[in-house]
């Protein structure tokens, strides 16, 4: 019972949000339903896009011809890189020409003498430089306040994107992808 001239309480919020003494109101009780439905929905869309997307990436990691017209020089390059030549003096031109720079076969080149020198660990490692480009479009998502799941869903559709455009081929593309990414993300992040 209240004393006779006493002000009535008010009922404490908390950024919009009824604290544990007050009951939400109905209204409020259904808005956050559907928010959790709706990020259930979400986030098995996102895990079928996710399953989807890996499983086609396995099939072009493992596909054994050449997908690229130049996917085939890159064996070749890390080759000579492996066995301690510069594949770009005039006793190796123009055979084993590129228009890119070593640092990807650079990068391949000590693996290729563990694993061997094959399309597939070529594809593998651009694998590898995709999935860390979508890890720091994730991050910088999370770094911009979104939830996990909208920063997964972020990363899923860039990982979706560099799929089906000529990055996962032994190529150049991922790993610059992925040093152009770092280069705009990290002075942002600091």
């Amino acid at each position: 019972m209240r004393e006779p001239g006493a002000v009535p309480a008010q009922r404490p919020i908390c950024n919009g949000i009824h604290t544990m003494s007050t009951p939400p109101s109905r209204g409020r009780t259904l808005q956050m339903r559907a928010v959790k439905i709706g990020n259930g929905v979400l986030a098995a869309g996102l895990l079928a896009l996710l399953a989807a997307l890996l499983h086609n990436h396995f099939q072009i990691i493992t596909t054994a011809v050449p997908l690229d017209y130049f996917e085939g020089s890159m064996p070749l390059i890390t080759g000579l890189i492996a066995n301690g030549s510069n594949p770009y003096t005039f006793q190796w031109q123009p055979a084993y020409s590129d228009v890119y720079p070593p640092f990807y076969n650079l990068i391949v080149a000590p693996l290729s003498l563990l694993f061997g020198n094959t399309l597939q660990l070529h594809r593998l490692v651009a694998g590898i430089f995709i999935l860390l480009s979508c890890a720091l479009v994730w991050l910088a998502c999370r770094r911009a306040a979104a939830t996990r799941l909208n920063s997964l869903a972020a990363a899923s559709l860039c990982y979706g994107a560099l799929l089906f455009y000529a990055t996962p081929v032994a190529s150049t593309n991922s790993t610059g992808t992925l040093l152009f990414l770092a280069s705009v993300l990290a002075p942002w992040a600091c």
